[in-house]
This record gives C-alpha cells, structure tokens and sequence, in this order.
C-alpha cells in the first residue's frame, strides 16, 4: 500500500531557503566589514610612522681608491742624504753648518756658564754690540763690567736649569735656548771652522742697591735707667750721695774716673787712691760718700746696671770739693804722657791672623787665636750684642759669673766655662807697641751647635 505524502505547501516549502539564504548573506556582510576595518586600521597606523631617510653614501676610504700611476718615479736618496736624515744631523743647518752633536755640546757648555755665572765665558761668546736690561753694552768688556754687577733673574735661572740642549727650536732668527734667555746664530766665515755666537742675552738685571742696615735700636731686656746722678759739692773731708736709679737690672757698681778720664776706678778698690775715702753700698744705685778729701775735687763718679742681657751705665756726675776759702778750685786735668818714638814709625803694626766664630755647648770652652807682626802688646776686649759695651779682658769676669778668661794679655785667648748668656758677644784684640796700634776685625761667642752645610 503506498504511503501517502503531504503536499508541501507554498509557503512552508518557499520559507525555509530564503531564511537560510538571507543568514548567510549577513554573515557575508560581517566578515566583509571586519576586513575592511582591518584594512583601515593598518592603513592609518602605517601613515603616522615616519620613514627614516636613507642613509648618506659612505666615501670609499682613500686607500681604496685606485691612484693614478705617477708618470716618473722620484730618484733615490744617496747614501749620505739617506744617513742625514736618519740621524738628523742637518738639525741645525738652517743657522749653521756645525753638525748636531757639535751645536748641542757648545749649548751645554753656554747653559752651564749661564747658570754658573761665569760670565767671563759668556763675553767671549757675545756678538757685540749687545742690550742688557736697557743698556746697549758696546763690546765683551762692558758686558763683563754689567753681569758681575747684576744679578740673575730667578725665572730665567729656573727656565735655563730645565733647557736640556737637545732638539732646540730653530728660527731663521737662529737657535733658542730655554724660554729665549739666549739666542746662537752662525758666526761662520770663510776659511775657517763653523761656529756660534750669542747675538741675544737676557735675564741679568741691575743689582738693586742694599737697603741701608737701620741701626739697632736699644736691647729691650737691658737694664733701663730711670734716673742719672747729678753734681755734687761738698767740703773738704764733707760727705755726699749719688743717686740713680733702674728698671730691669740685678747688679749695680760705682766707678770713680779722674778728673783726665785716663783712670777708672771700680768703687771696691777706690781706697788705694784715696785711703781716708768710705763708700757706702757702692753695689746698690744709692751710695754714700763719706770723709771727701780736698785731692778728690774734679773726679767723677758712674753707676754701672747690669743684668743677664748686658749693662748700661749712667752719665757722669762730678765732684766738687771747696777749698779753705769756700770756692772751688779750677780743676786743671794733668797733660797725658806722651810716648816721644825713638825713630820714625818705619815698623806700624800689622795684623797677619784674625780670630774666628766659635761655636761651643754651654759651660764650655774655646780659643781665640790672632796674631800681628811688629807688636809688643797684646790685649783682648769683649763687645756686647749691640756693640755698645766694650770690656778689657779683666772686666768681662764681673758680668758673667763663673766665666774664666786665659791668656787675655796674650795672643791666643782661652774662655773657659762659658754661659749660655754669652752667645753673640764678639771679642777682638788690640796690638800695640808704644807707637802703633792695630785691631782686629771681631769674632762672635756662638753658645750653640754650628750650623750644618748642606
């Protein structure tokens, strides 16, 4: 029995395909829009990127580039030119014809003169006329006279210690030492060996004259006086005081002079001129004199401050001793011996050896040793510091405690136990022979190490 098949109706059998078409046309559509916008993006993205520019064409390094051929080739150096400009002996040939080594050896030679000072050298070198610090020095001569008057300029002094004379810069001007202190040129002539003058020369100046040395003014640790004594008058067998006064001083002293000045009498010692005379503290600044005697009038008195630093003493004050009338006499000073020579003074003094610096530890001792021909006496003196105080060999004992003077009427003088306090006193010593008198020059006391050389 056949089966029975519905019959598919229009629009059941119509609907269906044209759904199904119409679905895939959309999703057509879809994938189409996708693409297009892929497309878009990529386009845009790609315009905002700017292209790097190229980069420039590299120049073929100039080995590369083939050179032409050259149509001659340069002839070959001789043996001699090949030699030359290897060791550079025709260094200097543009001033003169001396080989390298000869020019560099005088070179040295003028450095070391220059930095020695031997300007002696120098002048036999110098091409004439020549300016030194402003002054046009006519001939060798001149120069000479010049440069052992001036001195040399430090800077130049130090460029010249640094010129090794070697390689030395060459000018049509000639050839340069140190930063220009010298300057050689060729002295060449015919008929004779090549060599070099100095046509330039520079860094001696003239000498600035010395300051003068100030005097030196008084030691600031000396004893300072406050108060000088003054005149007195008195009767005859009367009495008086001297008074003065110090800062600073820790031992006084009262001298007596006579009336000539030939005399000078410590105050201890003053009663073998003068036996009935008493002196009272003549070792303070006050002292007291007592029973004058009338052969007294005219003599004068001094006070003498010391201390570890030196002495200073006050002016001189005189005394005046009335009479039996009341009224001083005239004091009439008697005329000085005079020592009539027995011939013309045909044998003067001379001193043939002086004393030199000794340098010693304190406490102990050194000699001064001088010598003189034609002399008969000999006598040595103590200077202070300053130069102010001069001491007879007898005296300086007084001021320095404990100190022992040797032989100070002799020519070699021995010092024995000698205080740090002495160093810078000098000594000298006075040769005599009742006619004639010489000095020689001082020696200083050094109470310290020597100095080192270097």
């Amino acid at each position: 029995m056949e089966k029975r098949r519905e019959p598919i109706t229009a629009t059941r059998g119509i609907g269906v395909p044209r759904a199904v078409n119409r679905g895939r046309m959309d999703m057509s559509r879809k994938i189409f829009a996708l693409l297009l916008a892929c497309v878009l993006l990529t386009l845009s993205a790609c315009s905002s990127i700017r292209p790097e520019p190229a980069p420039e064409p590299t120049e073929e390094p100039a080995e590369l580039i083939p050179q032409a051929e050259e149509t001659e080739a340069a002839p070959e150096p001789t043996p001699q030119e090949r030699t030359e400009a290897d060791d550079g002996s025709a260094y200097y040939s543009a001033v003169t014809a001396m080989p390298r080594e000869d020019v560099e050896s005088l070179a040295a030679r003028v450095r070391q003169a220059y930095l020695e000072e031997d300007w002696a050298f120098l002048a036999g070198m110098i091409r004439c006329p020549i300016t030194m610090d402003g002054t046009e020095l006519e001939d060798a001569d001149a120069f000479l006279a010049f440069a052992e008057k001036g001195e040399l300029i430090p800077e130049d002094r130090e460029a010249m210690e640094k010129e090794s004379c070697r390689d030395m810069l060459v000018t049509l001007e000639g050839i340069c030492m140190g930063s220009g202190q010298i300057w050689l040129n060729a002295a060449d002539e015919a008929g004779t060996e090549p060599t070099l003058q100095i046509v330039a020369l520079s860094g001696i100046r003239t000498a600035a004259e010395p300051e003068p040395t100030p005097a030196p003014g008084p030691d600031p640790n000396l004893p300072k006086l406050t108060k000088q004594p003054t005149d007195e008058t008195v009767d005859a067998w009367g009495d008086c005081w001297f008074i003065a006064k110090h800062e600073r001083a820790l031992q006084a002293e009262w001298h007596f002079v006579s009336p000539d000045g030939n005399d000078d009498i410590v105050y201890s010692e003053i009663n073998a001129q003068f036996p009935d005379l008493v002196v009272v503290e003549g070792f303070s600044g006050t002292t007291h004199l007592i029973r004058i005697p009338p052969e007294m009038n005219g003599w004068k008195v001094y006070c003498r401050f010391s201390n570890n630093y030196g002495s200073v003493d006050t002016d001189l004050a005189c005394i005046y001793v009335k009479g039996e009338d009341g009224q001083v006499p005239s004091v009439t000073p008697e005329p000085e011996e005079v020592l009539a020579p027995e011939a013309p003074d045909t044998n003067p003094v001379k001193v043939t050896k002086e004393p030199m610096t000794e340098y010693v530890d304190p406490g102990g001792d050194c000699w001064f040793i001088a010598k003189a021909v034609n002399a008969i006496r000999a006598e040595w003196h103590f200077l202070s510091p300053n130069g102010k105080e001069d001491y007879k060999y007898d005296e300086v004992g007084a001021l320095f405690p404990g100190l022992q003077v040797i032989d100070g009427d002799t020519d070699s003088l021995q010092l024995k136990n000698i205080p740090q306090e002495m160093t810078g006193w000098k000594v000298y010593c006075r040769f005599s022979n009742g006619i004639d008198v010489a000095e020689t020059t001082w020696a200083e006391v050094r109470v310290e190490p020597p100095p080192v050389e270097p």
